[in-house]
């Protein structure tokens, strides 16, 4: 005997799915006027405006898998703040769901940059989260973020906004409705043969899309590689920059020892020879017994082969047809010279 059973029953799928009906206008901030003002988008909130509100392109060299226009909220996001905002048209009672990329940015610090956003005329609050500098604009990775909430009234506006010390970038935004599917899901049993339920295919198919784990196994794999290169780059510069620090120390050194032989040559020393003499041929020396006259003419010396020039109230000053010399000018001069030398 072959028993029949049949059951019938209904499962609610609510899944957040793409209308092909986005209520933002102009989400991937492309298009933009003269001044890079994207177009369908207002400043909002702006305070001690700088740059202001603009879009940039920020292309595959800053490490995005693609060119990708971003909208950055506030130029001068050191000290500015701001944001910007857009109008929507809702449907009272409708659920959508608001999704977009946000990045941090390194301008002011590599850091993490707080940002906020919501959308008016829906029981969506303010949100706010923090961008930590993994996330940044300048390693070309966002972060993407999903909220889901219900219109309260027939129109709403969209915004995000940071404060002055955070630079923020947003893309991507798109608000769709969250579209309810019904599915009949009837079962046939018999001893011999049970029909499988649309549902399970469904599920089936679902599963089959997720990635594989080989797939996920080379991609780690494929970031590791890029590491290690990355790595042994770093190194290569560090001992490229360690051989230029003693290139730089040797040629230190050297102009060093040439300027100690500058200054040996410019300063005479004292005599340090036996005199050929019983006396020198001529004999002066500075009194200071008043006499203005007596003390201050200045005199030549012969001490052996050596020449003492004296000048008790004056300078001394060498000249030639090329130049003209004070030698105790020239050993202050040095001396400066050398306090100046690291």
């Amino acid at each position: 005997m072959i028993l029949f059973a049949l059951v019938s029953g209904i499962i609610a799928i609510v899944s957040a799915q793409d209308d092909n009906v986005n209520l933002v206008r102009n989400g991937d901030m492309a298009k933009a006027d003269n001044r890079r003002v994207m177009k369908d988008w207002v400043a909002y909130k702006h305070a001690n405006v700088q740059g202001g509100l603009h879009h940039a392109l920020r292309t595959t060299k800053w490490g995005f898998e693609k060119d990708t226009y971003t909208a950055h909220l506030h130029g001068g996001c050191g000290s500015s703040s701001g944001g910007m905002s857009q109008t929507i048209n809702l449907e009272k009672g409708t659920q959508y769901v608001l999704v977009f990329t946000g990045f941090s940015g390194d301008w002011e610090a590599r850091d993490t940059d707080t940002m906020s956003w919501g959308v008016t005329g829906t029981d969506l609050g303010e949100q706010e989260e923090g961008f930590q500098d993994a996330a940044s604009v300048q390693r070309g990775r966002g972060k993407t973020i999903t909220n889901t909430f219900t219109a309260t009234a027939s129109a709403g506006m969209v915004y995000f906004w940071s404060d002055a010390g955070n630079c923020n970038d947003v893309t991507a935004v798109s608000i769709t409705k969250v579209i309810t599917t019904t599915t009949t899901v009837t079962t046939t049993t018999t001893t011999t043969t049970t029909t499988a339920s649309s549902t399970t295919n469904t599920i089936d198919q679902a599963i089959a899309k997720l990635p594989k784990l080989s797939d996920i196994e080379a991609l780690i794999e494929e970031q590791i590689q890029k590491l290690t290169t990355n790595s042994e780059a770093l190194a290569n510069r560090v001992s490229l920059l360690e051989n230029e620090n003693a290139d730089l120390k040797a040629k230190l050194a050297s102009t060093q020892n040439k300027l100690d032989d500058v200054i040996a040559a410019a300063v005479t020393p004292a005599p340090t020879t036996t005199m050929p003499f019983d006396a020198p041929a001529f004999s002066y020396s500075c009194s200071d017994d008043g006499n203005a006259e007596a003390d201050c003419p200045p005199t030549v010396n012969a001490v052996g082969s050596d020449v003492h020039i004296s000048a008790c109230c004056g300078s001394v000053a060498i000249h030639s047809a090329d130049c003209s010399l004070n030698p105790c000018r020239l050993l202050a001069e040095v001396e400066d010279l050398k306090r100046r030398m690291p």
